[in-house]
């Protein structure tokens, strides 16, 4: 092997090595998300709806579902009878694997997870207090 391919070789090993930090190859392109419906602290029951530009799902609450990771927000509404019905939009924020993605992969591994949205992320948990229990 000459020294020319031996440094190709070395280089392409480490690029890999690099890439290998960011949110696509460590993260998923999916994530799960808790949601509870409140009043006052008092979880209770309710039918609710959540989407984004990725599908739509329906449930119960308490549940803990698997959504796709988006750049646009997670609407959720829910279903809640005499306490009234809410909308909550929540808004992805940056992965903790975009940061590791910054420090290890650079612009290239960063705008690889921009564009494929695992740089983003929504909270683990998604706690909707019921408006009228705002008013109480």
């Amino acid at each position: 092997m000459t020294s020319v391919s031996r440094f190709l070789a070395i280089w392409a090993l480490l690029v890999t090595a690099l890439l290998g930090g960011c949110a696509t190859a460590i993260g998923s392109y999916d994530q799960w998300v808790t949601v509870r419906t409140e009043c006052k602290h008092r979880v209770f029951q309710r039918r609710c709806a959540a989407s984004n530009d990725k599908g739509a799902w329906s449930f119960e609450t308490p549940a803990t579902l698997l959504i796709p990771r988006s750049s646009e927000p997670l609407v959720l509404k829910c279903e809640s009878g005499l306490f009234g019905g809410g909308l909550e939009p929540v808004w992805a924020q940056p992965s903790l694997e975009t940061l590791g993605n910054i420090v290890f992969g650079g612009l290239l591994g960063l705008a690889l997870d921009v564009s494929s949205e695992a740089a983003f992320a929504y909270p683990d948990d998604i706690n909707i207090e019921l408006p009228l229990c705002k008013l109480l």
